[in-house]
């Protein structure tokens, strides 16, 4: 404690010297801003509270909200360029009827439209004035640059190097809200008051969090590198068919994308964006200790192999000196994935399971039989041809008008059904999973299912000897179709054509290209998704041995034997 102490101190006091020669060059405005975004990345649709919880990390700042100015709010479109604080709010409030005010160099507003306030009676105005002053609540030492604000609104202050403030309210019935890097938050409800005395208590579980490294484990506190993490309870509830899907939106600098949507297919993964243009970019997997492989194979995502619901942390390693261990493999960035262990004196049994369905959003539209008719004969006049299509034919076929899309898609469910036992006793800790994923694709004849089993076991053998064993099973199997190919023949096929012919079969490919305007591809759609399957199969053996001798004090000799394999087969 005496440590992070010296350090906060150590901090505040070169703050304070570059707050004192910026404010004498009278650029502290423009200084606070000028940090780079370049490495931020914001997924559309996501929510607009979390968003802003990104930039806090990432900018080291504080925004001032009301929670229902925020709620229910989402990002309207992908943020994935430079900037700073300023140009990126800007874009990031655009449409959501919010605005941003600059209130210190480590503070900005966030609040809605508000009326002018030449037009608020008088009460509103600020005519209260509250004094005070802020300091650490164990050593009483002064807090200089605390931030300050009046609960629901832009109207704040910082206290100065003595730990004091002076703040307008519009009464004295209001809340404080006090705010600190290091410390918890502090609301103060002013009461009458006009002189108060605060005291902030040091957020000692945040420096005091564990991450894992390539090295081990350190405290949060003790790190130089750029680490984020995620928690298990960040995955919980998401109907997710690999771990890398469900990072995307989670993470500044981590930038996860859909590389075509199929079941069970390949999500992009950047961390800090693409560096080789010849090479690959993917980032290494470390699960357990044990270096995995990623990328896809026979179209299937290699993550997709895993289950996400066995996840008991996710550390994503950013910069070199996170990822020196791992050499030229981690050159891209290392996510290293720490599965759940069994805790001691405890027998558990847990059951989860998800449901949740899939739809196309939006259609692309196009012409029904009466209109695509009425075009074609139009097109055939003015090349000096004559028409296509007698009037009779024309009345006849407009009677018939087949939507080739809406026979090729449908409403996809999907199920995750996991049942865990863990638990164990003063030398033994166990978890054993089993799980169940089953995705249907919006396309029909699409879909992946996945079944799993692991089990975990830790065993103390001797005082100095302690042995952990994973062991992980996976077999997977994808239906894919020719998507290409089957999107252009939906989109081309004329709607005055049924799927099957008057025999019941499928309407032919030349009997859907007969016409003089037909394109020089396509088949039959629905013949395609229906009949024409890609199967794939695949398993998967992930298993790691670790081994622990305290030889002495402060000196433990560690073995670890790892095994990554995995077989495909398609017919």
């Amino acid at each position: 404690m005496e440590l992070v102490k010296i350090l906060l101190s150590t901090v505040m006091f070169v703050w304070i010297g570059g707050l004192a020669q910026a404010q004498s060059f009278g650029s502290l405005h423009n200084n606070a801003q000028q940090q780079n975004a370049a490495d931020l990345f914001i997924d559309q649709g996501m929510d607009l509270k979390q968003a802003l919880n990104m930039l806090e990390t990432h900018f080291n700042i504080v925004f001032l909200y009301r929670s229902e100015a925020v709620e229910n709010k989402k990002v309207k479109q992908n943020l994935v360029s430079g900037g700073n604080v300023e140009q990126v709010l800007n874009v990031l409030l655009e449409d959501t009827g919010l605005h941003f005010k600059y209130l210190n160099p480590k503070t900005y507003g966030i609040y809605a439209d508000l009326p002018d306030p030449a037009l608020l009676p008088a009460d509103d105005l600020m005519n209260e004035t509250v004094t005070g002053r802020v300091v650490d609540a164990q050593t009483g030492e002064a807090l200089p640059g605390v931030n300050i604000v009046v609960e629901g609104t832009t109207t704040g202050t910082t206290t100065n190097v003595d730990g004091e403030f002076e703040l307008s309210v519009p009464s004295l019935e209001e809340t404080l809200v006090f705010s600190y890097i290091g410390y918890q938050r502090l609301l103060v409800a002013i009461d009458g008051r006009t002189d108060l005395n605060i005291e902030l208590t040091l957020d000692v579980a945040q420096l005091d969090d564990l991450v894992v490294i390539g090295y081990g484990e350190q405290r949060r506190s003790d790190l130089t590198g750029s680490i984020a993490s995620v928690r298990a309870s960040q995955l919980e509830g998401q109907s997710i068919s690999s771990i890398d899907q469900g990072l995307q939106g989670q993470v500044a600098g981590l930038n996860v994308t859909s590389s075509g949507g199929r079941p069970g297919g390949e999500m992009i993964v950047r961390i800090r964006g693409n560096n080789s243009i010849v090479g690959g970019n993917d980032p290494l997997y470390v699960i357990d200790g044990v270096p995995v492989s990623s990328g896809t194979s026979g179209g299937t995502s290699m993550m997709a192999l895993l289950d996400s619901g066995n996840i008991q942390s996710i550390d994503i390693l950013k910069d070199a000196s996170a990822t020196a261990i791992y050499g030229s493999r981690g050159s891209n960035g290392v996510i290293i994935i720490t599965t759940k262990q069994g805790r001691a004196d405890t027998h558990i049994i847990d059951f989860e399971s998800t449901i949740g369905f899939q739809q196309v959003e939006n259609k692309i539209d196009m012409m029904n039989s009466s209109q695509m008719l009425e075009v074609m004969n139009e097109r055939a006049i003015n090349d000096g041809r004559a028409p296509f299509f007698s009037s009779s034919e024309v009345q006849a076929l407009s009677q018939i008008n087949t939507d080739w899309q809406d026979e090729i898609f449908r409403t996809a469910p999907t199920q995750n059904y996991t049942l865990r036992f863990s638990g164990g006793d003063e030398t033994t800790r166990y978890v054993v999973t089993g799980n169940y994923y089953d995705q249907e694709g919006i396309v029909l004849g699409s879909n992946f299912t996945r079944g799993s089993i692991r089990v975990n076991l830790d065993q103390e053998i001797t005082p100095r000897l302690n042995i952990s064993a994973r062991t992980f099973l996976s077999r997977s199997e994808r239906n894919a179709i020719p998507e290409s190919l089957t999107f252009d023949s939906a989109l081309q096929s004329p709607p005055w054509l049924t799927i099957f012919d008057d025999d019941g079969n499928y309407t032919s490919a030349p009997t859907l290209k007969q016409y003089p305007f037909s394109p020089s591809s396509g088949e039959n759609a629905v013949a395609l998704v229906k009949e024409r399957l890609d199967h794939r199969k695949m398993d998967r053996i992930i298993g790691s041995v670790l081994a622990d001798y305290n030889i002495m004090e402060y000196f433990t000799y560690r073995l670890r034997l790892g095994l990554d394999y995995h077989s495909a087969e398609q017919n």
